[in-house]
C-alpha cells in the first residue's frame, strides 16, 4: 500500500504544477494509529528523524520517522546525507518553497482520514 500511494503522489506531478526532484515520507505509529505524510520537499533536520534514502519511481525518496520493513537501513543511526544536511543550511530556501503534501490517517488498518493537494482525492486511489 505504501509504495502504490508514493507512486500515485509522484504520478499527480500534472495536478501540482511542478516536478518532483525529491520527497519525504514520514511514519508515525501512536497505539493503533499509523500516520503518514508524503511531501515533495526537503525534511526538517531538526525535527524528522532519518531512515532510509533511495530512490522510487526515479524520484529521490527519503523515509522518516519510524521503521517499516523494506523501508529502512539497519545500519542507520538518524545521520541524513551530508547533500540533505548541506541544503538545510539555507533554512530561508526551505520556508519560501512552495510544496504540496498527502496526509493519510489509518486506525486498524482502516483508512480514517486524509488530506490531499489539489485534485488527488482520483488519482490515489
Amino acid at each position: 500500500m505504501l509504495s502504490e500511494k508514493i507512486n500515485a503522489f509522484i504520478n499527480a506531478k500534472k495536478c501540482f504544477g511542478e516536478n518532483t526532484d525529491i520527497l519525504f515520507v514520514n511514519l508515525d505509529v501512536q497505539r493503533d494509529t499509523l500516520y503518514l505524510d508524503i511531501a515533495n520537499t526537503y525534511p526538517n533536520l531538526k525535527v524528522m528523524q532519518f531512515v532510509y534514502d533511495t530512490t522510487m519511481y526515479g524520484v529521490r525518496t527519503l523515509f522518516l520517522g519510524k521503521k517499516i520493513k523494506g523501508f529502512y537501513k539497519k545500519s542507520s543511526n538518524n545521520n541524513f546525507p551530508s547533500d540533505i544536511v548541506e541544503i538545510n543550511k539555507n533554512q530561508r530556501w526551505l520556508l519560501e518553497r512552495e510544496f504540496t503534501n498527502w496526509y493519510f490517517v489509518y486506525y486498524k488498518g482502516i483508512l480514517i482520514r486524509k488530506s490531499l493537494g489539489c485534485d488527488a482525492d482520483t488519482l490515489a486511489k
